[in-house]
């Protein structure tokens, strides 16, 4: 302490106490800045930390609704497929009863075509022989034929009847052939 009398020694210390005071403030103020810098640095993560926060919240909402829309969709559109593949079952059913009844329904015109043709050939023959009388065997055999070609043993045989059947008239047996022709494509049409 011996600088308190010493003006010299004094001025030394007061300057240098001076110096370190001002190196102190102006480290305080730096410090400060630095802090004040820090703080609000922080409170600008701290907005930015609560906006997403928010944000996430509002995300997830969304995402839940959009979750449980989608699986409302879903369920809808997985009632709506079992809808559409039991109509399309029924569908499929419906259509291959149509394509059985379509293939008997031409299997039947089919056959009333033979009826037909047998028909065509029966009057061509009573046209070339100008009635019923004078037929050759070769054209009983094509008669034959075309009637085996129905597939029904029955019209067979009666064409077999009423060829060797000399003694029973000729318009009788050519009635009874015309009116089983006839039954036939009418069974066969319907």
């Amino acid at each position: 302490m011996n600088f308190i009398n010493d003006p010299q020694k004094s001025k030394n210390v007061f300057i240098l106490m001076l110096v370190i005071s001002i190196v102190l403030f102006v480290g305080l103020v730096i410090l400060g800045f630095l802090f004040y810098q820090k703080s609000k640095s922080y409170k600008s993560l701290e907005d930015e930390r609560r906006a997403l926060q928010a944000e996430q919240s509002l995300i997830s909402k969304d995402t839940v609704n959009q979750i449980k829309t989608l699986t409302a969709e879903n369920t809808s559109l997985k009632k709506e497929n079992a809808t559409l593949t039991s109509e399309n079952t029924a569908l499929k059913s419906e259509n291959e009863d149509l394509t059985a009844n379509n293939q008997e329904k031409a299997a039947k015109m089919a056959k009333a075509s033979v009826y037909n043709d047998f028909l065509a050939y029966l009057v061509q023959i009573i046209q070339a022989h100008n009635g019923l009388s004078g037929w050759t065997e070769a054209e009983y055999q094509a008669a034959r034929t075309k009637a085996q070609a129905t597939g029904d043993q029955t019209f067979v045989e009666l064409i077999d009847w009423a060829w060797t059947s000399t003694t029973i008239d000729q318009v009788e047996r050519l009635t009874k052939v015309l009116d089983s022709i006839s039954d036939n494509i009418g069974n066969n049409v319907k």
